[in-house]
C-alpha cells in the first residue's frame, strides 16, 4: 500500500470509527455510584475484523467494578444523518474516594478493519473489491469529573445509601400460635447503588427474639443510571404469648436530586403471639368462636392497645399559646402523611385534652364505624358481629384483621364503663387506632 492511499484510508478511519466515554454528568459526591460506559462507533460500511485493548483505564482516585454484560453486540444508530453501528466495550461502576478534580482514564484500543473505497476512487484499480485493509489504534475522550464532599448533616449516624430511594415493609403474619415464626420483609428499592454491605439495626423488644439478614442485593443499569433493590428479612420468634410492635428500621440516606439528607423508616408492625388453642379460634368464623375469643384475649388486645408506640413515627408538638391552648395541649398529625385518616380522626383528636375521657372514646368509636361504612360500602346498623365479619372478609379484608376490628370495637366500649378510665393514655390509644385504619 502507498503511503498516500494509507495515509487517506487512516484519515477515513478516523472519520468513521470512534470510541466514546459516556458519563450522566460530571460532578458526583465522595462515594456516590455512577456508570462510566466506553462505546465504539463504526460507519455501518465499514468491516472490523480484529479489536484489541492497548490501554485500559486505571480510575486510580475511584473505587471500580467492572460490569460484564456478555457479548459485544451492536445496534443502529444515526449520526449526521449517516448510518453508524454502536456497541458497549466496557461498563464500569465507579465510587469517588476523595473530593477532588479528575478526568477519567482513555481507553484505547488497535484495531483491524476493512475500509470501503468510493465508486470513483483513483484507488479502484488496485483493489478490485472496493474495500481497503488498514490497522491503526483509537482512543476515547478524556471526561473531567469532579469529586465532591457530602455536605455535613446534624445527624449523628452515617450516611448509609446515596441516592432516592423509597421503602416498605410486609409481614407474613400478625397473628401466630408462640413457639412459631413470623417472617417479615423490609424493601428498599430506587434510583442509586445499594450493593454495599450493611445490615441495620433493630431495636429490642423484651420477650421478641429478631433476627435480621440481607437477602437480596441487585441493580440493573438503564440509560446510565443505576436502579437498585435491597431486600432485608427479619425472623419473628416468641415462646411466650403477648403482642409486640417491632420498631421501624431507620436508615440515613443522601439525595444527590435534593441535595439533602433523609431517613428510610420501615413500618411499625404489630404481631401477637397466642396460645396453640386459642389460633384455631382466629382461623374459625362462627359467631360462637368469636365470642370465645373475644373474652380469653380481651385483656391481651388491651395491652395491646395501650403498648408504648414508637413515637419516632408520628409527629407531635406542643402549642405553647396562652390565649387559646396550654402547653400540654397535643396537636394532631398524621402519622404517614395520609389526610384521609386524619379527617375521620380530627375530632377525636380534638377531644383528647378534654377531662371526659367517655367523650373521647364515643368520638373514635364513631371514627372506626365512619371509615367502615365509607371504605367498604357496609351499614353497621342492626347487624351482628358475624354478619360484620363476614361482609368484612367478603370485601378482601383478612380474616385476623376482620377478626381484630371487632376485637378493637368490643375494647373500646369495655374501656367507656372501666373503672380506670382516667389512666388510658389517649395519645397512644389515637395512635394505635390510626396504624390499625391504615392497615385496614
Amino acid at each position: 500500500m502507498s503511503n498516500e492511499l494509507t495515509k487517506f484510508a487512516t484519515e477515513l478511519a478516523k472519520t468513521n470509527i470512534n470510541l466514546e466515554l459516556k458519563v450522566k454528568k460530571n460532578t458526583f459526591y465522595v462515594g456516590e455510584a455512577f456508570i462510566a460506559d466506553y462505546y465504539l462507533i463504526v460507519n455501518d460500511n465499514i468491516v472490523l475484523q480484529d479489536i484489541k485493548a492497548v490501554k485500559e483505564p486505571k480510575f486510580h482516585t475511584f473505587t471500580s467494578k467492572e460490569i460484564n454484560f456478555g457479548e459485544l453486540k451492536f445496534t443502529d444508530t444515526l449520526i449526521d444523518n449517516l448510518h453508524f453501528k454502536k456497541a458497549l466495550l466496557h461498563r464500569y461502576l465507579l465510587q469517588g474516594k476523595a473530593s477532588g478534580k479528575t478526568n477519567l482514564d482513555e481507553l484505547g484500543l488497535d484495531l483491524s478493519a476493512r475500509i470501503p473505497l468510493e465508486n470513483n476512487s483513483e484507488y479502484l484499480a488496485q483493489y478490485p473489491d472496493g474495500y481497503v485493509d488498514i490497522q491503526f489504534t483509537s482512543t476515547s475522550n478524556s471526561t473531567p469529573i469532579e469529586i465532591i464532599q457530602l455536605p455535613k448533616n446534624k445527624f449523628n449516624e452515617k450516611c448509609v445509601f446515596i441516592g432516592d430511594f423509597d421503602i416498605s415493609t410486609e409481614a407474613s403474619a400478625v397473628t401466630v400460635n408462640k413457639n412459631e415464626h413470623v417472617l417479615m420483609k423490609v424493601n428498599i428499592l430506587g434510583n442509586g447503588y445499594l450493593s454495599v454491605p450493611y445490615v441495620p439495626t433493630v431495636e429490642r423488644t423484651t420477650g421478641l427474639k429478631i433476627n435480621i439478614y440481607n437477602t437480596l442485593d441487585s441493580f440493573v443499569v438503564e440509560n446510565n443510571s443505576i436502579y437498585s433493590w435491597k431486600n432485608y428479612e427479619l425472623d419473628l420468634f416468641s415462646s411466650d404469648t403477648g403482642s409486640y410492635i417491632v420498631k421501624p428500621i431507620e436508615i440515613l440516606c443522601f439525595s444527590p436530586t435534593t441535595k439533602e439528607y433523609y431517613t428510610l423508616a420501615s413500618e411499625a408492625i404489630p404481631v401477637f403471639f397466642l396460645d396453640d388453642t386459642h389460633k384455631e379460634v382466629v382461623e374459625d368464623s362462627s359467631s360462637q368462636q368469636i365470642l370465645i375469643y373475644f373474652l380469653v384475649f380481651g385483656f391481651l388486645i388491651l395491652i395491646g392497645l395501650i403498648v408504648f408506640f414508637y413515637k419516632k413515627n408520628i409527629s407531635k408538638k406542643k402549642v405553647n399559646n396562652k390565649e387559646n391552648t396550654s402547653e400540654d395541649d397535643f396537636v394532631y398529625t398524621s402519622l404517614d402523611g395520609d389526610d384521609i385518616i386524619k379527617n375521620y380522626l380530627s375530632d377525636a383528636a380534638m377531644a383528647i385534652n378534654d377531662a371526659d375521657t367517655d367523650k373521647f372514646l364515643k368520638l373514635l368509636l364513631t371514627a372506626i364505624d365512619k371509615f367502615i361504612e365509607d371504605k367498604f360500602q357496609i351499614e353497621k346498623q342492626n347487624l351482628s358481629d358475624e354478619e360484620i365479619y363476614n361482609l368484612l372478609t367478603e370485601k378482601g379484608v383478612s380474616e385476623v384483621m376482620a377478626q381484630n376490628y371487632l376485637i378493637v370495637q368490643s375494647k373500646i366500649e369495655e374501656m367507656r364503663f372501666s373503672s380506670k378510665q382516667t389512666s388510658i393514655d389517649k395519645e397512644e390509644l389515637l395512635i394505635f387506632i390510626e396504624q390499625f385504619l391504615l392497615r385496614l
